[in-house]
């Protein structure tokens, strides 16, 4: 058995002795957080790289995210469960495809920062053509606040300068989404 064959088969039991049967179930044991805790570097390292090759196999299944309401009810109903807020960058490549779903922050139940930095950063990593900003209010209102206008406003901005297309800033809650191109709130649109 070579090194690679032996990385699935340890990863394969180990999963199956958690009941953990499918990806989807493995992106929830991870995002609980009791999976990594519980592991060593490793294994932990070993969970990531297992999920981008499964990632990898099934990316022809991921849903085209090429307009503001095809994008707000997937993540209408990926993120209204979630009970503090969280602040997600959603890349795309040139066929919008999504490249990667990367959580940014985690905030409190009414409020999350943004480190602009740290969306450049993921957003370049991933060699994105597009993306899009979202965040969750766990009070169910969607309305934005200044601080949502204002950091859409500057990411509009910034992405112009990266050549990446800013697509839409929406906020999730309860099932439903706020899409601020949708809003006429996107002064991208007028450029």
């Amino acid at each position: 058995m070579n090194f690679v064959e032996n990385k699935a088969t340890i990863i394969q039991k180990d999963l199956k002795k958690k009941n953990i049967t499918s990806v989807d179930t493995l992106f929830e044991e991870i995002k609980k957080g009791d999976l990594f805790r519980k592991a060593s570097l490793n294994m932990q390292q070993l969970f990531l790289e297992f999920l981008r090759e499964e990632l990898s196999k099934n990316s022809g299944n991921l849903p085209m995210l090429s307009t503001s309401e095809v994008v707000g009810k997937y993540l209408a109903n990926k993120y209204s469960v979630l009970k503090q807020e969280e602040l997600h960058i959603i890349s795309v490549n040139n066929r919008y495809k999504p490249t990667a779903d990367f959580l940014i922050n985690i905030g409190k139940k009414n409020a999350s920062q943004v480190d602009i930095g740290e969306v450049i950063k993921k957003t370049v990593l991933s060699n994105a053509s597009g993306v899009f900003l979202a965040h969750n209010h766990p009070s169910g209102d969607l309305t934005p606040s200044h601080a949502d206008m204002e950091v859409c406003n500057l990411l509009i901005s910034i992405f112009d300068k990266i050549n990446v297309t800013f697509l839409d800033n929406l906020i999730i809650g309860e099932g439903e989404y706020f899409s601020f191109r949708e809003k006429g709130l996107f002064i991208a649109d007028e450029n």
